[in-house]
């Protein structure tokens, strides 16, 4: 054993591929986080609820531009992957 308890076999070289799976995936996560954030800047959950339960016009132009947040944020998913 090492001295931080790994196995020698453990060690050994990473698989390829190894990274660019590991960043394509925290690049999905942090594309997902900033649309979250984005959504409930729009409207809190509370509002989205209560704007399914009563639909308004304003509720509308907020859906909207979930809407649009959420296309966006689809858009850049795909991009990170099939970056090169």
């Amino acid at each position: 054993m090492f001295p931080d308890g790994y196995a020698p076999e453990e060690l050994g070289p990473l698989p390829d591929g190894y990274w660019e799976a590991i960043d394509e995936a925290e690049a999905l996560a942090a594309i997902r986080i900033q649309a979250e954030r984005d959504c409930l800047a729009i409207a809190p959950l509370w509002q989205q609820l209560n704007d399914i339960r009563n639909p308004t016009p304003e509720g509308a132009a907020r859906f909207a531009a979930i809407d649009a947040v959420r296309s966006k944020s689809n858009a850049d998913e795909a991009k990170a992957r099939k970056k090169p």
